[in-house]
């Protein structure tokens, strides 16, 4: 609790013998990354989609339709085929028997949610929400390890 309160200063030796510093100041607020997060890890290009259960978006056109509703196959359609042939579609909507790509923003697509039973929409994640897990903390004056 004191070291939370106060601040703490510890030294630490990295595996080539170099001594690092490392130390926080009084009320500093550290949060662990989520577990399996690699800062450093190429993105693959594969979308986290956001569902939103009886919505549709009916004022956004529809740029192209599908008749399936196997949504890991409708958002590899988005990330590669739909993609290929110009079209950056922001949401998705299934409706039981027949999906319908909307090409348009997030916040276009929020925007003219509506209610529809029976329909899912799928929409691009928020890109802020995982902001927080972006920010790595560097040790003032230590610098950043390099390879040779």
């Amino acid at each position: 609790l004191v070291e939370a309160l106060c601040g703490f200063s510890m030294d630490l030796t990295h595996l080539d013998g170099r001594k690092l510093l490392i130390k926080t100041t009084p009320g500093d607020i550290i949060k662990p990354m989520a577990q399996g997060f690699d800062p450093m890890a190429k993105d693959e290009g594969k979308t986290d989609w956001e569902v939103m259960e009886d919505c549709d978006c009916p004022s956004v056109d529809n740029v192209a339709q599908a008749d399936t509703t196997d949504v890991d196959t409708l958002k590899k359609a988005c990330e590669t085929q739909l993609k290929r042939k110009g079209i950056d579609v922001g949401a998705f909507v299934v409706d039981g028997q027949r999906t319908y790509f909307k090409q348009c923003t997030r916040e276009e697509a929020l925007a003219a949610k509506k209610t529809k039973k029976g329909s899912n929409m799928y929409v691009l994640p928020d890109p802020d929400a995982r902001k927080s897990f972006r920010l790595i903390k560097a040790v003032k004056d230590e610098g950043m390890p390099t390879y040779k």
